[in-house]
């Protein structure tokens, strides 16, 4: 084979001489001689029967050799072959053995490899698969001359190619040298966020500058509108409008800054809206509903509402214009809010209630709780809160022992999904097992899913219970849970075939046409008392556990294992009478 040298194309000369033309785009083909040509339409033919073969292999390493410059001839090679550098086509097979070829032999040529040559190398890698830039750079030693591709990176952007940007900025490791402006914002408006986690995952700084330019957008009066002048300033298109507005941008913040550990700080906006829908529906929770207790409402309202100021101020608003004067005075004081930003109505009470100074005590008559009294008690005596090694010994000896029917209810944080309580109810005790004080005991969980859980024996009765069994399968080191084996009946499913199969009048029918399936209506339809719940919302993770929340937790379980085993009774006699009258 003849020793074939392609030739160099001088573009600074051809720039000189075509002053008022702007440089292409893409860079032409470079000029080859004759004899590389036909080289090069031979290794084609080649190809086309052999595909990827030891005779094209050897075709290219003889090449490499018999050129003074392996760098420029594979470059100009490349450029003159059709197609992309994909894995199935020629231009990625020739990539591959040139890497192959300069594995032991770069100390002999190094020399060749010079900016021009890297630069052009660059040029042809950024605007391939990201592939191709990870798999052949190091060939190229590009990393080594980073900041040389500062201003082709740049020519990517102003093209409007933001992912070939970030990917030669993370490959080149140049995120210092870029704001988030310049890619990330442009890509997160594309949804592709993939590369931009990539790129946030070196650089802390932009982790911060991206959360709060997105955290300001959530803040704006009209995202939509903000987000298209953004788009126009910073020349991007084919922008997904669909994920920016409320609900998935929040998200996204949410997403952003757990996934960097980012503190609350630096999204403002989001932590006083998360805190303002908390608010909002614990205080309609609480009003409006009428479905939470006092105790548990200042609990939640302490929770959501923080030290921020805005949101205190809030608060006090919003109970205002509940009527709630007494209970806004009551926040307003316990915040020590200024006096002029209190409303009309709050300030006056402050000032009868002690008219010298304005200060007044921060109790508050609660009668709420005590208007209707149609609401079934529990005797304490009866709970047990299990949260010691010495506790549980009295569990497994007393509440698995002679009972073939007990009560399961679970409570979780609403936050995490994280189970906080379970509570066990048999027809004479209720025994709550906190969970957080517990996870450490293993050989209690062991001894509880031979017992009680993998026992067949034993009946468990629940209300929507098949929701927990996941969040207990995760959260507790039990193996093979399946309702299947669980011996587990259902009360609500086992209400509605009932009421399907058969025409049953209750005792109490008051809310017998409600659409709402409750554990509460179906204990007002047979006994005409509903079941006091207002602790469903309180935070379980809070110890210790308020009197309350402790018998919020033993009267569910304990009205199951009392007045739903009647029922299973019950429905157990209509299966045999409808098979006798057959």
């Amino acid at each position: 084979m003849e020793n074939c040298n392609t030739p160099t194309v001088d573009s600074k000369s051809i720039n000189k001489q075509l002053p008022n033309l702007p440089e292409p785009k893409i860079t032409p083909q470079p000029l080859i001689d004759d004899a590389t040509r036909e080289w090069l339409n031979k290794l084609r033919h080649t190809w086309d029967i052999w595909k990827r073969s030891e005779v094209l292999t050897i075709a290219l390493q003889d090449y490499f050799s018999s050129v003074p410059n392996p760098y420029l001839a594979v470059l100009n090679i490349i450029k003159n072959c059709p197609g992309q550098i994909k894995p199935k086509l020629l231009p990625f097979v020739i990539m591959e053995e040139f890497v192959h070829f300069m594995q032991d032999k770069k100390h002999l040529y190094s020399f060749h490899l010079t900016s021009e040559i890297k630069t052009d190398a660059f040029r042809m890698m950024s605007k391939q698969h990201r592939s191709v830039l990870i798999k052949f750079g190091p060939t190229f030693e590009l990393v080594s001359d980073k900041k040389l591709f500062l201003d082709d990176i740049h020519s990517l952007i102003k093209e409007g190619l933001f992912k070939e940007a970030c990917l030669g900025a993370i490959f080149l490791r140049l995120h210092d040298q870029f704001t988030i402006e310049d890619f990330l914002v442009p890509l997160v408006f594309q949804n592709v966020l993939l590369i931009v986690e990539e790129f946030l995952a070196e650089s802390v700084s932009h982790q911060l500058a991206l959360v709060k330019f997105l955290d300001e957008l959530l803040s704006s009066r009209d995202i939509s509108s903000e987000v298209k002048e953004i788009s126009e300033r910073l020349n991007i298109t084919n922008v997904h409008s669909s994920t920016l507005y409320y609900k998935p941008l929040s998200s996204l913040i949410t997403r952003f800054s757990k996934m960097y550990n980012l503190s609350g700080s630096c999204c403002p906006a989001l932590t006083k809206k998360k805190r303002m829908g908390s608010l909002n529906f614990i205080i309609n929770k609480r009003y409006r509903d009428k479905s939470i207790g006092i105790e548990c409402f200042r609990e939640m309202v302490i929770e959501a509402v923080g030290s921020a100021k805005e949101v205190q101020l809030e608060l006090v608003i919003l109970l205002n214009s509940y009527t709630e004067v007494n209970e806004a005075l009551y926040w307003a004081l316990k915040f020590n809010l200024p006096n002029e930003e209190l409303p009309y109505k709050v300030r006056c009470l402050k000032e009868v209630k002690n008219p010298e100074n304005g200060a007044c005590s921060l109790a508050v008559n609660e009668n709420w709780d005590l208007e209707d009294l149609r609401y079934y008690t529990i005797n304490p005596s009866i709970i047990s809160v299990i949260d010691t090694e010495q506790s549980t010994t009295e569990l497994l000896e007393k509440c698995l022992s002679g009972h073939s029917i007990i009560g399961l209810n679970a409570e979780w944080d609403s936050t995490t999904s994280k189970l906080v309580l379970l509570q066990i109810a048999t027809s004479d005790r209720v025994y709550i097992l906190d969970l957080l004080a517990l996870e450490n005991y293993k050989l209690l969980w062991q001894e509880l899913d031979v017992r009680l859980f993998a026992n067949e024996d034993i009946l468990k009765l629940g209300f929507g219970f098949d929701r927990c069994i996941p969040l207990l399968k995760h959260s507790l080191p039990f193996d093979n849970i399946h309702l299947e084996n669980f011996m587990y009946l259902d009360i609500c499913l086992l209400w509605k075939q009932i009421m399907k199969d058969y025409k049953i009048i209750f005792n109490h029918p008051g809310e017998e046409e409600s659409s709402i399936l409750s554990l509460s209506m179906l204990l007002s339809l047979c006994t005409g008392c509903s079941l006091k719940d207002d602790q469903s919302y309180s935070n379980w993770e809070l110890r210790p556990l308020l009197d309350s929340q402790i018998m919020n937790a033993g009267w569910k379980n304990f009205w199951k294992g009392l007045k739903t085993i009647q029922m299973y009774k019950v429905y157990s006699l209509l299966i045999v009478y409808k098979y006798l009258k057959l």
